[in-house]
This record gives structure tokens, C-alpha cells and sequence, in this order.
């Protein structure tokens, strides 16, 4: 089967990458400059998971072309059956690739976010879960595409009113879990939402995606 990988880095956004890569060791400067670059760009932020993955008809002909098949016209009912069905193959391929990775599967993750409804967004308080899995399990729901850059995953999950929007940090291997409660504990009486919640105490950097 045909797959777009839905997590490659948009051309730009790569190049910056590469070529700025051995300066963040060492530039400071740099980790301001990746984090307005990522704010600005956050459409263009690597994907590494979405139940709607965009393909085109053209991956469509070429898969019939692979296959000896006659490609239906785009607007056939045959067509919109592949796609559904690629879209279902991708989105499992990369969730498995996310509950079996060696890194995922074994940290802690705080997530925090809000809920888009019809009379409002209320806030989600920080929560720590076990694994990146588990947070998936949890915030799901109609649609859902997690991103990252170097501080957190973004998770937007749409459902019929709204958008909801989720913030997952790594908790560091090392961390003490005790003093992080605590630390959630306090953040629930003075709590931003919009606010990163970073903190190189506890929380690891995400460089590149940790499978």
C-alpha cells in the first residue's frame, strides 16, 4: 500500500534544522530563535500522527498503476474507499510506531490543555500520565493530529464543537516525581493555559522524534 510518511519536516523547515543543528549546542541564542521559527511556522511543525493524513488522487493512480488496477474517476466512490482505507492504515502504522517506541512507551508525559465546546474552553489542569499511549487513549476523539517541536507534542483533537488542545512535555527519566506533583499541585491555583509550562528541571527537550 501507498503511504505519504506523515511525519517527514516540511523542506524549509528541515534545512533550518540541519543547518542550525551543531550551533543550538552552543548558541543559546538559537533555542529563542527555533522557538518564534515554530510559533510562526506551527502549520509547518512535523507530524508524527493523524487519522485524516492528506493523499492525493495521483497517489491514488499510482498505487492502481502498482497494482495492474484501473484507477476510478476522483470523485467515485471507489476512490474515496482507498483513501479511507489508507488513511486507516496510516494512522494504526504510526500509533504502533508510538505505543511500541522505546522512548514513548517508557516516560511519563504532563499534559495540559483546553476543551473547545460550543459555550466555551475550559481549562484542563496538568495531569501526568505514564506513557504517550495513554494520552492519545485519553484525548481522542473525531480527529486527531499530534505535532512537536523542542519543548512539547501538540495534540488537536476535533469533534463536532470544536477543537480541543493538548500540550504532552516528556517527564526526564531522573525527575522526582514527587517534587513534580507537588509542582502540578501549586500550578492548579495559578494556572495559564496559553503558557508554556516548560521546565529543564523535569522535562526533556524533543530534538528529533524519539522512536
Amino acid at each position: 500500500m501507498l503511504r505519504r510518511a506523515s511525519r517527514n519536516l516540511t523542506e524549509t523547515h528541515y534545512i533550518c534544522i540541519v543547518k542550525r543543528k551543531n550551533i543550538m549546542k552552543r548558541n543559546k541564542g538559537f533555542i529563542n530563535w527555533f522557538k518564534k521559527y515554530t510559533e510562526k511556522h506551527k502549520d509547518e511543525l512535523p507530524c508524527i500522527l493523524d487519522s485524516h493524513s492528506e493523499f492525493e488522487y495521483a497517489d491514488y493512480v499510482q498505487f492502481c498503476e502498482d497494482n495492474d488496477l484501473t484507477p476510478a474517476p476522483e470523485d467515485s466512490q471507489r476512490y474515496w474507499d482507498w483513501l479511507e482505507e489508507e488513511r486507516q492504515d496510516s494512522y494504526e502504522c504510526d500509533r504502533n510506531n508510538i505505543k511500541y517506541s522505546s522512548v514513548l512507551a517508557n516516560s511519563k508525559f504532563v499534559v495540559v490543555g483546553q476543551l473547545g465546546l460550543w459555550w466555551g474552553n475550559p481549562t484542563i489542569m496538568p495531569e501526568i500520565f505514564d506513557d504517550f499511549d495513554s494520552v492519545i487513549e485519553r484525548v481522542a476523539e473525531d480527529r486527531l493530529k499530534v505535532t512537536y517541536d523542542m519543548d512539547c507534542f501538540y495534540l488537536e483533537s476535533s469533534h463536532h464543537d470544536g477543537t480541543n488542545t493538548f500540550r504532552a512535555y516528556m517527564v526526564k527519566a531522573d525527575a522526582n516525581i514527587e517534587d513534580l506533583e507537588d509542582r502540578i499541585e501549586k500550578m492548579k491555583y495559578d494556572f495559564d493555559p496559553a503558557k508554556n509550562v516548560y521546565d529543564c528541571r523535569w522535562f526533556e527537550k524533543i530534538t528529533d522524534f524519539p522512536y
